[in-house]
């Protein structure tokens, strides 16, 4: 028997540097998270390139950070991230 996989779901890494952070009963500001998403997709017939996004966030922004302009980004108890979605960099700020 051989199987052929079809229509797989692609995946989703991303670049993460090591950060540590210590969090105290003060409002604690953290240095901002930048890295890399990454996405791929397991067949090889698929040539449509990602775009990435926020499930839930809010798209059309122009929000400039650095040289990089995210357009999608979503606020939480956390911080806000944002996300470059034609390239996948993005930028996790506590808040």
């Amino acid at each position: 028997m051989h199987l052929n996989g079809v229509n797989d779901t692609p995946e989703l890494s991303a670049s993460l540097g090591a950060t540590t952070y210590t969090d105290t009963s003060a409002d604690d500001p953290f240095t901002a998270v930048t890295g890399q998403l990454t996405g791929s997709d397991r067949d090889s017939s698929d040539t449509s390139t990602g775009v990435y996004g926020i499930d839930g966030g809010t798209t059309g922004g122009h929000d400039v950070i650095g040289l990089v302009t995210y357009d999608v980004s979503k606020a939480s108890g956390y911080g806000t991230l944002y996300v470059e979605s034609s390239t996948g960099k993005y930028n996790l700020r506590s808040g």
